[in-house]
């Protein structure tokens, strides 16, 4: 059996320290790095949550005018399309409201109409 030896030992130490430099720069800049991104994609999601609580509350005041932008083919993008759905059925919903309620405000009253004419 024979051992070859590529460097000497004294350099070991040496070269040693400097691999140890290196590999803590290297986990340092992928830290930050890492916290660069997930500050940016907080930020974006943070960015499409307030539009659709902002279109939420439009909602619940009655605003059915303003549809969310549907942006991308991701989740938020279906959630958008689905929203902006549910929008358009609740305005149509009401819209049938009013109208029955106009006709059976009509009804009773040619009802009130026929009573006081018979009286």
């Amino acid at each position: 059996m024979r051992v070859t030896v590529l460097s000497a030992l004294s350099a070991t130490p040496a070269s040693l320290g400097g691999s140890r430099t290196v590999a803590v720069v290297l986990i340092v800049a992928f830290l930050a790095l890492a916290f660069g991104v997930s500050i940016l994609a907080s930020r974006a999601l943070q960015g499409r949550l307030s539009g659709f609580l902002e279109a939420a509350r439009r909602l619940g005041s009655g605003d059915f005018s303003s549809p969310i932008r549907v942006e991308g083919h991701d989740e938020f993008a279906s959630l958008a399309i689905e929203f902006n759905s549910m929008s358009a059925e609740l305005s149509h919903r009401l819209d049938e409201l009013s109208r029955e309620r106009v006709r059976l405000r009509e009804a009773i009253r040619r009802i009130g109409q026929t009573f006081r004419v018979e009286s």
